[in-house]
């Protein structure tokens, strides 16, 4: 891994910092201080046949550390890196981090980047996602062959939400795992106006229905970049 850098702007991260595979890993990361403040982190893919689906950062920041994930399969703004091309990555408008470390990185090929520490946690909090993904996608689809009381599956995805312990998962893994089934309610609340056939939506019925089709098009990605 080649690591380039402005250092007359800023060095926010240093060949010292980086993961001893760095020489081996098809892969490039720069992280620059802009003339405006922002901090970008941008990450080339230097493989030239898969692409990039995950990677894994740390920041330090004025108040503690921060932790970035990126990673196709489990959130649907997030897009792979394509074989030679690259990325770029703002920390928004506010404070900025004084350092930034590019920990990890996992290709769709199987290719892996950094200190297997990293790679298997970026690669945990993945697989964590992706069961809770399958089991709230069961559970609607078996609610919906069931005929089941839409507003009675709305309480049960509440009840999990709520019922998640924080000791029987990674700080990091946490909160995404309560989003998968708290979303329902948030979907309940501001259901779509049609389902994925253009079916308009009219009934609790069909706001359980268009929930399932947006879980099963996040299982599907899941499935496709994992």
């Amino acid at each position: 891994m080649r690591i380039w850098l402005n250092r007359a702007v800023l060095l926010l991260a240093t060949a010292a910092a980086l993961p001893s595979l760095a020489q081996t890993a098809p892969i490039e990361a720069g992280v620059l201080k802009q003339a405006d403040g922002r901090v970008v982190l941008t990450i080339r893919n230097l493989s030239p046949h898969s692409a990039i689906t995950a990677y894994l950062y740390k920041t330090q920041e004025l108040h503690g550390i921060g932790w970035g994930y990126r990673d196709a399969a489990i959130e649907p703004r997030s897009q792979p890196i394509p074989p030679d091309q690259q990325i770029t990555q703002d920390f928004g408008s506010g404070a900025q981090p004084v350092e930034v470390m590019f920990l990890a990185a996992v290709w769709k090929d199987g290719t892996r980047f950094g200190d297997p520490m990293w790679v298997n946690r970026l690669l945990e909090h993945r697989n964590v996602i992706g069961q809770h993904l399958l089991k709230a996608t069961l559970m609607v689809q078996t609610a919906l062959n069931s005929d089941e009381d839409p507003q009675a599956v709305r309480r049960q995805f509440q009840q999990l939400a709520e019922g998640i312990k924080q000791e029987d998962y990674h700080p990091d893994d946490l909160p995404v795992v309560r989003q998968i089934y708290a979303w329902m309610e948030v979907h309940f609340e501001n259901p779509p106006k049609r389902l994925s056939d253009n079916t308009p939506i009219t009934n609790p019925h069909a706001i359980l229905q268009s929930s399932l089709d947006e879980y099963l098009r996040r299982l599907g990605r899941f499935q496709l970049y994992r």
